[in-house]
Formats: C-alpha cells, sequence, structure tokens
C-alpha cells in the first residue's frame, strides 16, 4: 500500500518481500473474488463472503452477523486486532466501557470504528473496505505493531441493500469496455437509486432517530463498545477530490477542544500522504457538526471523534470517468484514497491511544450537561411512552418516573415558556447525570445554540417537539423512582358492551391498522365522554359489541393486537354516558377503512415516497396500493378512496388533472404533502395560491461573493420548528393537544387560503427554534401549514409542511393517520 511506500521508501522492497511471505494464507481481494475487484463492482453477497473467508483464515480477525436488513441481507462487523488481543477482546471491551467514566489505565487501546458504504451507490466506500481489511492482516510489521495498542471494527456495507440495487444495476447495464463518457449509460443511475435502503430512507439522516431497522441493530453493537474514533465512508461528486476531517464550522456547542484538536491531528496525517502522492484534498468546508442524526456528530455525541471522509466518486462515476481536468478517475483510485486514510486513521490512533482515552474520559466527565439537567414527560391519560421508551434504550439513556406529584418552574414546551409546571406521580423523568449526558441534552434541548447559519442541514429537533408530547424541562435533577408500566389495572377485563383504546400513544395507531385488517368495526368519538370509570378522550378508538356482532372473536383480536404493542384498552360495560355521549350518539362516527394509494417513479423525491411507504407499513400496519404514475386513470382512481401524492415533479396531462378533479368530486380524497402542494399553485378549482408579495425588490450591487453568501443565508432557512395554531374541534386535530408543532423545511411560508377551511397555521407573532433567515421569516406569520377544500362530494387536503420527515416526527404521523381514517 502506498502509505508504507511513502513512509519507508528504503524499506519497501523489504517489506514487500517479507509480505509475500507472511500474507500467503490470506488472498488479496483481487486474488480471490472472481468479481474483476477493483475494475467492477462486488455484489454484497461476494463482499460478505470475502469477510467470512479472511475472518475464518486469519487469527487476527473476529466476525458477527449482528442483523438483516430489509431484504435479508446479513449486517455483519469485524474486529481485527493481533492475535493476542482477539484472545482477549471481552476484557478488553469490559475494561474500555469502564475507563470511560473510571481509571483510563497506563496501557489503554485505542478503539477505531470504520464504517462503509452509509449511502449504497457510494459504491467505492463498501469496495475499499475489503482492501482496508486485507492491508491489517497481510502481514506488514508496521501494521502489527499498531494493532497491538489498536481494535479496529469494520463495518464494511452499512447499506446492503442499497449497495446492491446499484452494484446490481451496474453490472447489468456496463459494457465490456469500461466507457469513461460521462453522458454515457452507466453513469445515469435510473430512479431511486442506490443511495436509499430498502424504504428509501437516508440511512445517514437515520442515526438519532432510529426509524430503520439497519441502524437500530447497528445502534445495539455501537453502544456496546463506544469507540474513540468513527471514521464514517462515503463519496461526493467525481470532480470534488477528498475531504477529509476537520470539519466545517458550525460545531454544536457540546463539542469538546479535544474532538475538535483530534480531528486536526488526524487531518494533518491524512494530508501528509495525499501530499506525497500528488492528491487533491480540501477540509473545513461543507460538513459541519452540528444536526446529530449523522454517522459523524452521533458519535461525536457520544465521546468519540467522529469523522466524515468523501472520496470524489458516487454512482456518477461508473467504473471511470472522464473529470473536468481531462484526467480519468477509476475505481481503484478510489479505492486507493479511502483505503490510505483508512491505514492514516489507525496508525494516529495507535500512535496517541492514551490521549484517545484521557480525552473521551475527560468528556463525559465535563460535559453533564446544558441549561437544563432534567426533562420529564406527562402521563396524564395513562401513556407508557413505549416508542420513546424503545428510542431511549436503543441509545443507552436511563430514565425513570416521578415518585410523587411536584410543582415545579420550568420550561413548558407547548407553549414554549418557563412557568409552573404541574407534574404527577409516575410521570417520565430523564435526568443527564448519567453517561449519555450530552446526547440527551442533544437531543431534547428546545433550540440547539446555533454559532453560524451557514450549516449544512435542520437546525431544530427537540424529541418532545418532534413526539408532540406535554413535556417539561428543568435546571435541576428530578428525583425519580423505577419506571412502571400502566396497565388496564382499574378495570376488569371481561367483555362488555364496548372497548376503548385511547389514541395516545403512537402504538395505538399501528393497532388500529391491525385491527382494521382482522375486519374489526371502529368508531372514533368527537367528544370527551365518561362511561363508568373508563375517562375516554377526544380522537380515542372506541370498537362496540353491536358493530361487531357478527365477528365473534372481535374480543380477542382486540385482546390480542393491543398486547402485541403494549397499548392499553378498557372495557365498557354500559353505553350510558356519566359525562358527554352515549356510544349511539352521532358524536361517536364510524372510522373510515379506506382503500389508500400513492404515485410513484422518476417525478418523485425518493426519500418523501419511502416515508409515505415505511409509515404504512411499519407505523399503520395498513395497504398503501401503490401506482406507477403513467399507470394512473379511471381505473385506479375509480378504486381508491385515497390519493397522497408526494413531494417531486408530477405535473400530470391536463386530461390526467380533468380526471383527478371528477374523482375527488365523485369523492375522492386527495393529499397533497409538502411540496407537492406546488403542484396545485394558482391552478383553477383547487383553492390554492401563492403570495408574490413578499418578493423584496431586487437592487444592482458590486460583486462580493462572501456579501452574497451571507445574503443567501438570510434568505435561507434548512430546518426550523414552528408552534403553530389548531382548531381542536377538527377532527383532523384529535389527540394532537392544544398546540402543534410544526418542522418546516421550506423557505417561505404559504399565506391563508379564502378558499380552503385553514385548520392549522402559524400564527402572526410565532414561537419558533432554529435558525430562519432574516428576509423570509415574517413570510410564515399566518401561514397554512393544514388545509382543506370541498369538492363535490370528495376534498382537497394540502399538508405545506411534510409530516413524515425523515420518519421521526411522530406528531406528524398522528396528523396524517387523522387525516387518512377521521
Amino acid at each position: 500500500m502506498n502509505i508504507f511506500k511513502i513512509r519507508f521508501p528504503l524499506a519497501f522492497i523489504f517489506v514487500m518481500f517479507c509480505l509475500s511471505i507472511s500474507s500467503q494464507s490470506i488472498l488479496s481481494p483481487e486474488a480471490y473474488l472472481n468479481t474483476n475487484y477493483s475494475k467492477h463492482f462486488t455484489p454484497h453477497h461476494k463482499l460478505v463472503e470475502y469477510m467470512r473467508y479472511v475472518a475464518d483464515n486469519s487469527d487476527m480477525v473476529e466476525i458477527q452477523t449482528y442483523g438483516y436488513t430489509n431484504q435479508d441481507r446479513p449486517l455483519v462487523q469485524l474486529t481485527i486486532s493481533t492475535k493476542e488481543n482477539i484472545d482477549k477482546i471481552d476484557q478488553i471491551q469490559k475494561d474500555h466501557l469502564k475507563s470511560l467514566t473510571g481509571n483510563v489505565g497506563s496501557d489503554p487501546y485505542a478503539i477505531v470504528w470504520l464504517s462503509f458504504g452509509v449511502h449504497g451507490n457510494e459504491a467505492g466506500a463498501s469496495e475499499s473496505s475489503l482492501n482496508v481489511l486485507y492491508q491489517l492482516v497481510s502481514g506488514r510489521s508496521e501494521v502489527n505493531k499498531w494493532l497491538e495498542n489498536t481494535i479496529v471494527i469494520i463495518d464494511p456495507s452499512i447499506n446492503p441493500d442499497g449497495f446492491d440495487r446499484y452494484t446490481h444495476w451496474v453490472r447489468n447495464v456496463s459494457t465490456k469496455e469500461v466507457q469513461p463518457e460521462p453522458y454515457s449509460r452507466e453513469h445515469n443511475e435510473p430512479w431511486p437509486g442506490g443511495r436509499v435502503n430498502h424504504y428509501l430512507f437516508d440511512l445517514n439522516r437515520d442515526w438519532a432517530w432510529a426509524t430503520q431497522v439497519e441502524t437500530q441493530q447497528r445502534l445495539k453493537i455501537y453502544n456496546e463498545w463506544m469507540p474513540h474514533i468513527h471514521a464514517d465512508y462515503h463519496e461526493q461528486g467525481h470532480n470534488d477530490h477528498y475531504y477529509f476531517a476537520p470539519a466545517a464550522r458550525p460545531y454544536h456547542k457540546s463539542i469538546t477542544d479535544w474532538q475538535a484538536e483530534f480531528q486536526v491531528e488526524i487531518g494533518r496525517n491524512n494530508a501528509k500522504y495525499f501530499d506525497d502522492e500528488g492528491w487533491l484534498y480540501f477540509t473545513r468546508e461543507v460538513f459541519d457538526l452540528f444536526y446529530p442524526s449523522y454517522g459523524d456528530t452521533y458519535p461525536t455525541f457520544n465521546g468519540a471523534v467522529g469523522m466524515t471522509y468523501e472520496q470524489a466518486g458516487h454512482s456518477r462515476a461508473g467504473r471511470a470517468i472522464i473529470m473536468d481536468n481531462r484526467d480519468t478517475l477509476t475505481l481503484r483510485d478510489r479505492i486507493d484514497h479511502h483505503t490510505t486514510t483508512a491505514l492514516s486513521t489507525i496508525e494516529v490512533s495507535s500512535k496517541n491511544a492514551k490521549a484517545l482515552a484521557n480525552g473521551i474520559n475527560e468528556f463525559f466527565a465535563e460535559n453533564k450537561h446544558g441549561q437544563f439537567k432534567s426533562f420529564v414527560i406527562s402521563r396524564q391519560n395513562g401513556e407508557n411512552h413505549n416508542g420513546l421508551r424503545s428510542l431511549l434504550e436503543l441509545h443507552g439513556i436511563e430514565y425513570g418516573q416521578l415518585a410523587n406529584d411536584l410543582s415545579q418552574s420550568g420550561f413548558n414546551y407547548r407553549t414554549g415558556k418557563s412557568a409552573n409546571c404541574k407534574l404527577q406521580k409516575g410521570d417520565l423523568v430523564i435526568n443527564t447525570n448519567q453517561l449519555k449526558s450530552v446526547l440527551i441534552t442533544t437531543l431534547f434541548d428546545p433550540e440547539p445554540e446555533l454559532e453560524d447559519s451557514l450549516t449544512y442541514d435542520i437546525t431544530a429537533w427537540s424529541l418532545p417537539l418532534a413526539y408532540g408530547l406535554d413535556a417539561y424541562a428543568f435546571d435541576r435533577n428530578i428525583n425519580s423512582t423505577t419506571f412502571e408500566l400502566y396497565d388496564d389495572k382499574t378495570t376488569p377485563r371481561k367483555e362488555g358492551t364496548a372497548i376503548v383504546i385511547p389514541v395516545s400513544s403512537f402504538e395505538s395507531m399501528s393497532v388500529v391498522g391491525d385491527l382494521m385488517q382482522k375486519g374489526i368495526v371502529l368508531r372514533y368519538n368527537s367528544q370527551k365522554a365518561q362511561y363508568g370509570d373508563v375517562s375516554v378522550p377526544v380522537g380515542s378508538v372506541i370498537a362496540t359489541k353491536a358493530d361487531n356482532r357478527k365477528n365473534k372473536d372481535w374480543v380477542n383480536s382486540i385482546k390480542s393486537i393491543c398486547d402485541h404493542h403494549k397499548t392499553n384498552f378498557y372495557h365498557v360495560h354500559s353505553g350510558f354516558a356519566s359525562a358527554g355521549s352515549d356510544l349511539g350518539s352521532y358524536r361517536n362516527g364510524v372510522m373510515n377503512n379506506p382503500k389508500v394509494g400513492t404515485l410513484s417513479g422518476s417525478d418523485f423525491n425518493p426519500n418523501s415516497f419511502g416515508q409515505l411507504w415505511n409509515y404504512f407499513e411499519n407505523v399503520l400496519h395498513y395497504p398503501l396500493i401503490i401506482v406507477n404514475a403513467d399507470d394512473l386513470g379511471s381505473q385506479a382512481l375509480d378504486d381508491l378512496d385515497v390519493l397522497i401524492i408526494e413531494e417531486g415533479g408530477y405535473s400530470p396531462s391536463e386530461s390526467g388533472w380533468k380526471e383527478i378533479d371528477s374523482w375527488i368530486k365523485r369523492g375522492g380524497k386527495l393529499i397533497a404533502i409538502g411540496y407537492a402542494t406546488n403542484y396545485f399553485e394558482n391552478k383553477d378549482g383547487f383553492g390554492f395560491s401563492k403570495s408574490e408579495s413578499d418578493r423584496e425588490e431586487e437592487k444592482a450591487e458590486p460583486s462580493d461573493l462572501a456579501a452574497q453568501e451571507r445574503s443567501w443565508i438570510s434568505g435561507s432557512m434548512p430546518g426550523a420548528i414552528m408552534k403553530a395554531n389548531l382548531d381542536q374541534a377538527h377532527p383532523y386535530c384529535y389527540g394532537l393537544g392544544n398546540t402543534y408543532h410544526t418542522l418546516r423545511t421550506r423557505s417561505k411560508g404559504v399565506p391563508l387560503q379564502k378558499d380552503l377551511n385553514n385548520i392549522i397555521y402559524i400564527p402572526e407573532d410565532y414561537t419558533s427554534y432554529g435558525f430562519i433567515g432574516s428576509k423570509v421569516k415574517s413570510s410564515h406569520e399566518n401561514s397554512l401549514v393544514l388545509g382543506e377544500m370541498r369538492k363535490g362530494r370528495g376534498s382537497v387536503v394540502y399538508l405545506y409542511d411534510n409530516p413524515l420527515y425523515r420518519g421521526f416526527w411522530k406528531a406528524g404521523e398522528r396528523l396524517l393517520f387523522n387525516v387518512i381514517f377521521y
């Protein structure tokens, strides 16, 4: 490898001779694989085969399958070190975890985690993992020296489904001879592309939210190690050379000086090797450390030095591509560059093992909390918050419950103000006096401090707001006891006249979907009611004996499904209400059991489409009919009750619009999500117009690129949370509480619409969290979040902000549930 040739030119021939003797038992990827390695892409099953081959034939490697993807491909992890270290790896792991908060010891090990290919069509990353593994076990004396005090963990393909989607496509369309011309077929990957996983999620935005199975399984093993170093291997545009740390500003305030400084140490070592080879690179640009759900930031908030490495390539590069400088970038080049930074990173870590151990120890000792020391989540309606607790457990965050009722001054997430907060015994408590204090503060902070508005992603993400919870934050620790689940203990579980399921938890949406699939007829209440000792909040789901009289197993079905989702339900033994409406009242309307469809194809944003697909299959457990956009016609429309259009560039023909309009008037419901509302702007008969009054008059200015960049920022909004008003009496707002916080990623708002029922909107004097450019802040005043227009027997619903953004905006999931079923 060049890294040795660079450092030891006089010894190079001797090293190569030793290597030829010592590595005879381990074949290189080129020698072992029949896939033309480094000249063509390696299918995932062959990649795993090589990894297993090396593990089976080297006492320096352990391999484990830590999970499977949606398409049943294995997720594997390799641990590499000397034989002596591998033999005692369990003890090394235990000692390392103890050292995070305890005595570091005199000879600590450096723990280096290398992740490859989170974006499947950045295939040079996963291809590089094969060569990195080979270089580590091939017998080089200097590498062996590093491994004496270093444990290297390799995840060779974080996104196997996306990787295979891309690599199989390339193999299907590739010509025998490489065609490096950028306009040739293999450089133009079709929709949806291999960047994303099975559900078309960007896994590099999912580390903190863990909505996808790949992330959920990876976090379990990551938190079993808590490495000192995490390097996340990517690819970027084929003319963009190579990026490595140090990262760009802004940095999150929780990042320590040690973490920032060690990035520079690693960057300088990488630069040394690149300079000697004459390879171009850049640092401190584009890729910042603020949004917490990346493969560099999530490890950073867990004490590591987290870094992104970006090699020129991506799907556009194919096997080889001609660059703007008229040189040809090959797959071999991409592998060599990534291999160099991997070995360089291991080298620096090994030489600074003691400093790494001390640095991460200081991180956990110094960063105990931010502005708030504890967070409390209300359980006033008997919620167990299963989804939130599962996420906390996945991150290794400890929680408890309030031992007694308490009145305490603190921050109220609903109102956005500090006030006296009345807490109840049993409320969920998360204190920051624990190992994961920095991560807790980062995820729960209502408004992270932004040192520079030139950032790469959304600037607010607070979990209590995302989950739509009644939550509070305090500047002192709140005493708590062991958490206990609420159960239906007050009402005997014997059959009555009805069963009530409060839709106050997100798991209850899955319950509704499963019950509908079982043929259970459900109702929802539009008025708070009391039946005996059972209190029924607005928007609860009710299954009555009368509606299900022909289904002899209806009670057992409900019990089984609710128990499976750990959701409480309550038996009602008389339909006579002591408060509110009787069971037979019109206020308890029958829930829709609609046939729902959506469109797919290159006109649509893959992430937006995938979020909807994932929502139906994994949250609602309800069928979603997926129709190719070109196949939408009267046959499909006549069979559907609801049609959801996601973000992208969909533009049906005039006759297509007429068919859709006619279907709506006959009783169809059309739901436009996020940027899909753009399709309806100023379109006759759809009641949606966009004001142009907020355009500023432009005037000529002398050229100043730096000032232009800053000016552009003042007119942008990468992503902020806004507090919205809502019509609490409207069925679409049931279960949302008295306010709704929307995550807006659109720079400008759209004004309230005179032809719509403006159900949820941003008020004039709105509360917000995150960065909003000064030029666009006023455009969100009195702006639409959710509006509906009646057309004949049907309606058009506009959701101006994507309620399913990245799958973590749980309050938005409840909102869309209401729009579909209520």
